[in-house]
């Protein structure tokens, strides 16, 4: 069986039909992500039951980690000389350690 996931951003905008903006999506059959995919759903439905992922970034699992260490792989590659940049879309930001790495981030001369 071969199975699909489609992940996205998609806000539904019921009130401005005729806006016009951009969705990042990913629709793909790679097993590594659609099984990660499914193991969402599974701990959605069983949320006693410990996962990991390896390829999707989830809250609460694992993503202040991953983001921390994007991060910080953007103030090395600045430190180095190398591209550096960090875009963000949020509603609101209050974890503190990733506003300080954004600060330190932005000191050593990474576009935020």
């Amino acid at each position: 069986m071969v199975r699909y996931a489609h992940i996205g951003n998609r806000e539904t905008l019921t009130k401005k039909p005729r806006v016009l903006y951009t969705d990042y999506s990913l629709l793909t059959a790679d097993a590594r992500i659609t099984n990660e995919v499914r193991r969402v759903f599974n701990f959605i439905e069983n949320p006693y039951r410990p996962v990991t992922f390896d390829y999707l970034m989830v809250s609460p699992q694992n993503s202040r980690r991953l983001l921390y260490e994007m991060v910080d792989r953007e103030i090395a590659n600045a430190q180095q000389g190398l591209p550096s940049g960090i875009t963000l879309k949020l509603n609101n930001l209050v974890d503190k350690g990733l506003v300080d790495r954004l600060y330190a981030a932005s000191s050593s001369g990474v576009p935020v």
